[in-house]
């Protein structure tokens, strides 16, 4: 028996990445055909259109439930392997780029693979992934977990979560990146947000609880209530 862990599929669907524990001996797909056979633990990027497995990148230690991410344009991987570390690969060379020395398992990745946010017990760490350094450290009093990026990075979602007594308030951060000042939070759950996902055009915004809700935030009416509580411009607005 294979012991399975995370999967992620690039976002054309031409890829599949999978975390396994144990040998990998085949795969088998809709069509009925197979694919070929791994030989140790780590991640098996399978390519769809071709029935194969493309190749293995290797983890002296891994866990079923590590996340696994790729960029938007399939070019990067990343993952972690145990010992608070994370790895950064390339898809397209099959290098290793950068072996990260992150605190925490919570990780998500820019829609242009040059950031990666972390989240600690302490805070949020954004990792600059061109360097391989920190690029800024997020203080934080939330309980929360779930992160995401903007569509073009430069906001960061943040599930909070601050208690009051016996009950909670659940929300939504939105955080600068440039300042990593708070310029807005998105009420309406009454249990902490499990995570936070855009859709693939950017257009919205998707925090999910466990209250049992699923709320879908408008995202240009969140940044143009963004805008008038802040006096915030938009960093492309800058730009002009």
């Amino acid at each position: 028996m294979q012991a399975f862990g995370n999967m992620a599929f690039s976002l054309e669907n031409k890829m599949l990445a999978c975390l396994s524990s144990e040998n990998v001996s085949k795969w088998i797909v809709n069509n009925g055909g197979s694919g070929g056979s791994g030989s140790s633990r780590g991640i098996y990027v399978w390519d769809i259109q071709k029935n194969n497995i493309d190749f293995h990148l290797p983890l002296k230690s891994s866990s079923p439930s590590a996340p696994i991410l790729i960029s938007s344009d399939g070019t990067r991987l990343v993952t972690t392997g145990g010992s608070n570390t994370a790895y950064l690969w390339d898809l397209k060379t099959k290098e290793l780029i950068h072996t990260l020395p992150v605190r925490g398992y919570n990780l998500v990745l820019s829609n242009d693979a040059k950031l990666l946010a972390v989240k600690e017990f302490s805070g949020i760490s954004i990792w600059d992934l061109t360097t391989g350094i920190i690029k800024r450290e997020l203080k934080t009093k939330s309980q929360g977990f779930a992160l995401s990026f903007s569509p073009d990075a430069s906001i960061l979602c943040v599930a909070s979560v601050t208690p009051i007594h016996s009950k909670s308030i659940d929300e939504v951060d939105l955080i600068d990146l440039e300042t990593g000042r708070k310029l807005l939070s998105l009420p309406g759950h009454t249990e902490p947000i499990e995570i936070l996902k855009f859709s693939h055009d950017g257009k919205i915004l998707a925090s999910g609880s466990q209250d049992g809700t699923v709320l879908l935030w408008d995202w240009n009416l969140v940044l143009r209530d963004v805008q008038l509580e802040n006096n915030w411009q938009h960093p492309s607005q800058v730009a002009d």
